[in-house]
């Protein structure tokens, strides 16, 4: 299944927030690490100098429209 993953990253008090997709049979969780790993890898278009922090704002079927804050 695909599912949308939305994150918030912090770095030099500045705060972005995107959207991914990601394939998992299971609906991961906000602490599953290929889920970090994944937003991680996916910020450093925001973040070149480094993230501060990252966090996982919510996880939803590809099919549904993912929510954005």
């Amino acid at each position: 299944m695909k599912w949308y993953v939305t994150y918030e990253c912090i770095t030099n008090n500045q705060k972005f927030t995107d959207t991914f997709l990601i394939e998992n049979d299971n609906e991961p969780t906000q602490i599953d690490q290929l889920v970090l790993n994944q937003a991680m890898q996916h910020s450093i278009k925001f973040c070149a100098e480094g993230v501060g922090s990252i966090r996982i704002l919510s996880i939803s079927l590809s099919q549904d429209a993912p929510q954005q804050y």
